[in-house]
């Protein structure tokens, strides 16, 4: 008897053929954030920082759960090329409809937080136009990727992500040598952005038919889930990007670059949502029976979680190697340094559990880490200094604590309650 079934010799080989690629997309990644890291002053690198929180916070609050909807709803009828087809026009029309109103209400603050910090008027529209571009594209790319997702065309998809990548460092790379300010890296990740766009639509020509007219059922589906999972959505949004936004509120340009360039030490981890949105996710979304329901949960929990262990331990090995990736202007942040690993080792635990929870529906009790979280960071604003980076990172670290409790105890029921359908005659 074989050592290691053919089954899972598969999945060792998939597994590793992913990393090793997965780990070249991240090298590219690291190498443009730190040739940003050390090309930029702490005040422009200060305003790159602000401009890409705000790309993220669009991308996400466009979404509020669309995306990850789709691998749910997707998983019924992604071998359909026409249904799944009227599926993702759906699903983009409906991104492009939040995202024109979430634009309106978040652009204008951006704007206040840039020139608040010191950007001048007309560089802050540049840094805007900027933003807005790369938007655009996410809007789209986000849901072209489900697609490839269901279909595991993972080869495809790091493809696309390396093109990506290594635009964006040559990109970076060149304006060093003329000039290179926050604004025109903002213009080169939109480049990067629209290239992927253009090689993602020219995958899906022969797997699903994006031309295909929305189809009402699937807006109604899509928005009820919108509309139930936006509250939700939006406060972990702003969640997630909570130490840029307190950090940009409180501190300065030289904090706000701080916890900009800490950050970017910690995208290795990028490896793991990789890893979670193109294999993991799709395989759990596609999975119906409850006893290998349990299973993969268990699987993909443990697993994971070792592999983000082994991930945070790696680096928090070498201190004094990664500030020096920094430069000598961010040499002095050893302690906030420990602090940020453990901070992004443990929000990749919650949001592995979140993203599982997603990707079944299992969103009923969602709406509790609302008020908790809440709660908690009342009292947190009366004892930690947000002013500071470290203040930020304790601030952010607390109070996630409730989400992962909430998540666990949510997959917990609803195992449970299937567990029961499952054994009714």
């Amino acid at each position: 008897m074989p050592l290691i079934s053919p089954k899972n010799r598969y999945w060792l080989q998939t597994l590793s053929k992913f990393l090793s690629i997965q780990a070249l997309c991240q090298a590219l990644g690291i190498a443009s954030g730190i040739a940003l890291v050390q090309f930029l002053n702490k005040e422009q690198y200060a305003y790159f920082t602000i401009a890409n929180n705000a790309q993220a916070t669009l991308n996400l609050l466009s979404d509020i759960g669309i995306s990850t909807g789709l691998l749910s709803i997707g998983g019924k009828v992604w071998q359909d090329r026409n249904l799944f087809g009227r599926l993702i026009g759906t699903a983009l029309e409906t991104r492009f409809y939040f995202a024109s109103r979430v634009a309106i209400v978040v652009l204008p603050i951006v704007a206040w937080l840039l020139i608040k910090n010191g950007a001048a008027i007309v560089y802050a529209s540049l840094l805007l136009i900027s933003v807005l571009l790369v938007f655009k594209f996410q809007l789209t790319n986000t849901v072209f990727k489900v697609v490839l997702q269901l279909h595991s065309k993972i080869d495809r998809l790091q493809q696309i992500d390396l093109i990506s990548a290594f635009t964006k460092l040559v990109i970076i790379c060149l304006s060093s040598l003329v000039f290179l300010n926050a604004a025109v890296a903002v213009v080169g990740s939109s480049i990067s952005v629209g290239l992927a766009n253009l090689f993602l639509k020219r995958s899906l020509d022969n797997i699903v038919d994006i031309k295909a007219p929305a189809h009402p059922e699937y807006r109604t589906e899509i928005v009820k889930l919108a509309k139930y999972q936006a509250p939700n959505a939006i406060f972990n949004c702003f969640q997630g990007q909570i130490q840029v936004w307190l950090i940009t509120l409180f501190g300065n340009t030289e904090t706000i670059a701080e916890v900009g360039a800490l950050g970017r030490l910690t995208v290795i981890l990028a490896i793991f949502n990789a890893l979670l949105s193109n294999i993991i996710l799709p395989n759990f979304a596609r999975c119906q029976s409850f006893t290998l329901l349990r299973k993969r949960y268990l699987q993909i929990t443990i697993g994971s979680s070792l592999l983000i262990i082994i991930v945070g331990a790696i680096l928090y090995l070498f201190p004094r190697q990664l500030l020096w990736i920094l430069g000598g202007q961010y040499s002095h942040l050893q302690d906030e340094l420990y602090w940020t690993i453990f901070n992004s080792l443990f929000q990749a635990v919650v949001q592995l559990t979140w993203f599982l929870n997603f990707t079944k529906g299992w969103i009923k009790y969602a709406w509790l880490n609302i008020p908790i979280t809440i709660g908690v960071q009342i009292v947190l604003l009366m004892f930690i200094n947000v002013s500071t980076v470290k203040g930020v990172i304790l601030f952010s670290l607390i109070s996630s604590s409730p989400w992962l409790l909430i998540n666990l105890l949510t997959t917990y029921a609803y195992l449970h309650k299937i567990e029961h359908k499952s054994e009714s005659p």
